[in-house]
């Protein structure tokens, strides 16, 4: 008695084309990891909106939680404890699955670390995330192992509770970072205790050598964010410019900035800044926050001292930032006497992490006499 053909083996059957495509794609298999990339950081690009927005969040959690129910199923499945059909129908495409919800995850949060990295030393932790996006699409035949899934579910669970205990407690702490990553680490350590407790792991040693990996992988997060090496998610710089002076109007905000020469063409902000006396100098610095989010910033500025060949901080002015504008909150801080030379403007979250910085050029001068133009916020 034959058995009864699919939908699929009908289209085939009647399609010279389908059965094609089928053959063509079989023969690029080794193509597939790069298509599961591109589908897994397109479907990022194209959903993703604001990091406090719910469906974001939630999707990503959701996708955690598949990782955690998929690897355990998966090795249940290859030491044959597992005998319902339904399950073991589809037992070929979990891997493919787990490698897609891995890039996903991966580029998802590559995405939201790269907006709150600087481009100085914190962006190394999101290039490290980009890196993990890109290598998890070709490491298909060793997602298998246990360490590297431990490792991967550890780094992408703790990456996720970093920026949504924020969102959730609506502050930003470095105990709240401490409790992300023990919370990442208890829920990876249940997993090594329910596959030690159904045997699919037969030595013990294996055991606690899994059982430590995460905790090195936490110890060294919670010093990375102490020693101001990963960014500080979910806070985002949006833009940054030094005006002369700034008016509100109503609900809108008007900074005035320098114009350039007009045989500069290509750009409208000026490098330098001529001050004047009785002059002022103002810092624009919008920055992103999660809805309800309330955390002071820091303004640091610096001077470049030839003598020492450093630069030199002059002043730290703090300010509080409300969350929940698209474009960032519009925050600003004002200077006066400010001497001639070369400045830094470092924008930094209350622990210490870079946001942001904007180098710029200071001369005096004895009359106002250049030409403002404005900028509407």
């Amino acid at each position: 008695m034959t058995q009864p053909q699919s939908p699929w083996q009908k289209i085939k059957a009647e399609n010279k084309l389908a059965a094609d495509a089928e053959a063509f794609a079989f023969a690029n298999k080794r193509f597939w990891p790069l298509l599961s990339f591109a589908l897994g950081f397109s479907f990022d690009a194209l959903t993703l909106t604001r990091i406090d927005r719910p469906l974001d969040y939630l999707r990503l959690l959701l996708f955690i939680t598949l990782l955690f129910a998929l690897l355990p199923l998966t090795r249940m499945i290859r030491a044959q404890r597992i005998q319902n059909p339904k399950l073991l129908r589809h037992a070929n495409k979990y891997p493919l699955a787990i490698q897609f919800l891995f890039g996903s995850l991966f580029s998802a949060h590559a995405i939201y670390y790269f907006q709150s990295a600087s481009f100085s030393k914190n962006i190394i932790f999101a290039f490290l995330l980009i890196g993990m996006t890109l290598g998890v699409e070709f490491l298909e035949n060793r997602l298998g192992n246990l360490y590297l899934q431990c490792t991967l579910l550890y780094l992408v669970t703790a990456s996720y509770f970093a920026f949504f205990f924020p969102i959730l407690f609506q502050k930003l702490s470095f105990a709240l970072y401490i409790s992300a990553m023990l919370l990442a680490l208890t829920m990876i350590w249940g997993l090594l205790f329910f596959l030690y407790r159904q045997g699919l792991l037969p030595h013990p040693k294996e055991f606690w050598k899994l059982l430590a990996l995460p905790g090195v992988l936490c110890g060294g997060l919670i010093w990375l964010y102490s020693a101001n090496l990963i960014p500080p998610v979910p806070l985002a710089l949006k833009y940054k410019a030094i005006y002369h002076k700034v008016e509100k109007r109503g609900n809108d905000y008007f900074f005035y900035y320098q114009k350039t020469p007009w045989w500069i063409f290509w750009k409208d902000h000026s490098d330098w800044f001529d001050f004047a006396p009785q002059d002022q100098i103002i810092a624009f610095t919008p920055v992103f926050a999660p809805t309800g989010l309330q955390t002071p910033i820091q303004h640091l500025w610096l001077l470049y001292d030839e003598k020492l060949g450093d630069w030199r901080l002059m002043d730290r002015i703090t300010m509080m930032i409300q969350g929940g504008r698209d474009e960032g909150f519009r925050g600003f801080t004002r200077k006066n006497n400010l001497t001639s030379g070369e400045w830094r403007l470092e924008v930094r979250a209350e622990a210490g992490q870079l946001l942001g910085t904007l180098d710029f050029k200071v001369r005096q001068v004895q009359k106002a006499d250049y030409e403002l133009a404005v900028d509407k916020f």
